[in-house]
């Protein structure tokens, strides 16, 4: 016979063991101390899975930036910098012209993969347009060798700063960078 779990249920300086299965009545205290322990326990779960995702998708950004980058090139010029948001904000486009090339009564398979991505290619074309595009700060020589360095772990991330370059930013301070 397979024994029940025992939670530790953290209170004051010492710690009682509750035991699920010797709960007698729905509404007791010692019930409501177990479902309040599970609460906060999915409750943090979740706030972990909501933080990894976020960093996982910014993660999946700095790396494209960083496989993307002139490998010869020293420093990079706001030029340069237009012309490599350009390059990643038109990454959907080859999957987007597979997608109109499939006969019209094909298209309704892939409608959901046509809207996400046209979802995601317009909210990243009004962001680099209007406040501007957070990508790694790769006009300052030292932050773009740090780029380079960067071997693509999640938890190095923060030693990479982030920057938001707009459009205006960027074309018109060509000359002055």
């Amino acid at each position: 016979m397979q024994q029940p779990e025992e939670y530790a249920l953290p209170e004051g300086k010492a710690a009682k063991k509750l035991n699920p299965s010797k709960i007698n009545h729905p509404n007791s205290r010692k019930a409501q101390q177990y479902v309040k322990f599970k609460n906060k326990e999915a409750k943090r779960d979740k706030k972990k899975l909501t933080h990894f995702v976020k960093l996982n998708s910014q993660g999946e950004k700095v790396l494209w930036f960083r496989d993307n980058l002139d490998p010869e090139a020293e420093q990079c010029t706001p030029f340069m910098v237009d012309e490599l948001i350009e390059k990643y904000l038109g990454r959907f486009d080859e999957e987007m012209s597979l997608i109109q090339s499939v006969k019209p009564y094909e298209q309704q398979k892939y409608a959901s993969r046509r809207d996400q991505i046209r979802h995601i290619m317009e909210d990243e074309r009004n962001e680099y347009n209007g406040c501007g595009f957070e990508i790694p700060d790769i006009l300052n020589k030292t932050h773009l060798e740090a780029l380079r360095k960067w071997t693509g772990e999640l938890r190095y991330l923060q030693n990479i700063p982030l920057v938001r370059y707009s459009k205006t930013y960027l074309l018109g301070n060509d000359e002055k960078l």
